[in-house]
Formats: C-alpha cells, sequence, structure tokens
C-alpha cells in the first residue's frame, strides 16, 4: 500500500513532477501487522511488489549546469526499477526508457499524455495515453506509446 501526497487534483493517469511525496507500507493481510515501511522520494511512483521487491517508476531528469555553467549535470531517461525491502539502500533498474521526461508524441491542438500502468502477475506494461475525441461527440483515451516489460528482476536492460 503507499500513501501519496500530490500537488494537483487526482487525473487518471500518472504526470510527471507533481508527485511530492509517498509512504510505503506493506502488510500482513492476515494480521495487519506492517512488515515494512519506508518514504519514498518525490515523483517515485510506487508500481507493486513481488516478494521483497518493490517497483517504481521514476521519471527522467533533463541536463542542467551548476556553479554557472562550469559543472554540466546530463540528462537522466525515465526508468523502472526495484528495492528489495531487506536491502533497500540498493536500488536495481530494471527497464530504462527512450526518453527523460515524455516520450516523443504528438501533442498539437491541447492534446495532453498522460501515463497508465497496467500491472500483470510477470510483466507492467506502460502506456502513453491522450484524452482525445473519437467523433461523434465521443471521448477516449488513445494509446499513443507502449512498452511492455517483464517484472522478472533478474532480466534488466
Amino acid at each position: 500500500m503507499s500513501s501519496e501526497i500530490w500537488s494537483i487534483p487526482h487525473y487518471n493517469g500518472y504526470i510527471n513532477g507533481y508527485l511530492n511525496q509517498s509512504t510505503l507500507l506493506l502488510l500482513d493481510m492476515q494480521t495487519g501487522d506492517v512488515l515494512f515501511q519506508t518514504a519514498v522520494e518525490a515523483n517515485q511512483l510506487y508500481l507493486t511488489s513481488i516478494g521483497d521487491d518493490c517497483y517504481f517508476y521514476e521519471p527522467g531528469t533533463e541536463e542542467s549546469e551548476r556553479l554557472l555553467g562550469l559543472i554540466k549535470i546530463p540528462q537522466k531517461n525515465a526508468e523502472i526499477y526495484y528495492r528489495d525491502t531487506t536491502n533497500w539502500a540498493e536500488k536495481h533498474t530494471i527497464y530504462t526508457f527512450d526518453y527523460v521526461l515524455v516520450p516523443d508524441i504528438d501533442t498539437s491542438n491541447g492534446v495532453e499524455t498522460r501515463i497508465k500502468f497496467y500491472i500483470s502477475e510477470d510483466q507492467l506494461k506502460v502506456a502513453w495515453t491522450s484524452y482525445e475525441s473519437i467523433g461523434n461527440g465521443n471521448w477516449e483515451y488513445l494509446e499513443k506509446k507502449v512498452y511492455e516489460i517483464p517484472l522478472d528482476a533478474s532480466n534488466s536492460n
């Protein structure tokens, strides 16, 4: 279970940059005992847990400069990673996306994109969607870019 504090109202789908903080609680569903609890960094979206592994989505960061341009910090692409509750300090990247904050999607005509996560037993589907008119006054979330990622921690890219 994850308790989240956002700086915007709830939307259908994740929007980068607005997740201020989270608290992760892993509970024994039979006794209600707290098995694990920790604070999660801003913008680290908790997705699911498999055994002792907790999976997250982290948006990338754009290239930046410090000290009047003397230090350049390279961009970092978005990623899916997990942390093991028995060794929380170690982060294990299982998938690095080909984008920093948002994939290259046509957002002309005011189209806004959202990221949606579909979780199954052994796979994570990450879909960038946009809410668009499909004609006759009907609107739907249309998938623009989809990534299918196996949730086998031993396979990373």
